[in-house]
């Protein structure tokens, strides 16, 4: 479809966005599309911190000129933030007097590494060098990185004409308010002055119905989200990203946009 043929969404982030360990049609993306008969487009690299998933939003999300954007905030990607190599190189922000400098750009290539005996070992130490810098910087560090990436990314999508959603991704162990980065943290993130609009999203109160015990978390949490916790949070997003769609953009029986 081109511009105006209905409602378009990107989201962008990790694994949990991309849908590890569940089919395609049940990433929350896909449920998202389906609640609200739109076309999602899902951006979602296994891996990848929020720099890189703001980066990738950049190249190829909006080229397709998103209505709304959505992005699956895991508090696990803060720390990827710092790291300039995971696996692979990768490109990384520094906080310069206030504002996001891009460094490791070009990232270096894998081939690069084939120097070095044995390569892996190589991998290794860069694995090892860049935890033990995550060790050092505080955690205000940390989180001042995070909170400047989804402000960027905020900047960058009201630019582009669309609205961000920022979808909470929780640990389990947040489900009770407990653990470092639980709800009641991201409230707080989500509360901080930002030079542009986003909303914030959580499935935390759904996640509680689902899985109340720790015998429950334990199925639901074995491989990242169960089905179930993916639909609940495609539910759960849709439902905001619908109470805000001006009326042309709703979709009605069809599945198509229409009026109330």
């Amino acid at each position: 479809p081109g511009p105006g043929d209905g409602l378009r969404i990107v989201a962008t982030g990790d694994s949990f966005t991309f849908g590890q360990c569940v089919n395609d049609d049940e990433t929350y993306p896909a449920v998202i599309g389906r609640v609200l008969g739109a076309e999602v487009v899902n951006l979602g690299v296994m891996g990848y911190g929020q720099d890189q998933a703001l980066l990738r939003l950049r190249r190829d999300g909006f080229p397709y000129e998103p209505d709304v954007v959505v992005f699956g905030f895991h508090s696990s990607n803060m720390r990827r933030n710092l790291l300039s190599f995971r696996g692979y190189g990768k490109p990384r922000f520094e906080l310069v007097d206030g504002r996001l400098a891009l460094r490791n750009v070009p990232v270096p290539p894998p081939e690069s590494l084939e120097s070095w005996w044995p390569p892996r070992l190589w991998n290794h130490v860069l694995i090892h060098r860049d935890s033990r810098l995550d060790r050092k910087l505080q955690k205000r560090a940390i989180e001042d990185l995070s909170r400047a990436i989804v402000h960027q990314m905020a900047v960058d999508v009201q630019a582009a004409g669309a609205r961000l959603y920022v979808v909470h991704l929780p640990h389990p162990n947040a489900l009770g308010g407990a653990g470092e980065h639980g709800w009641p943290w991201m409230q707080k993130f989500c509360e901080a002055p930002s030079p542009a609009p986003f909303r914030c999203v959580s499935p935390v109160p759904r996640f509680r119905q689902i899985a109340p015990t720790p015998e429950a978390r334990r199925k639901h949490f074995d491989c990242h989200f169960s089905a179930e916790l993916y639909a609940a949070v495609g539910e759960v997003v849709a439902d905001a990203i619908l109470r805000d769609l001006p009326v042309e953009l709703r979709p009605g029986p069809s599945g198509g946009a229409t009026g109330p």
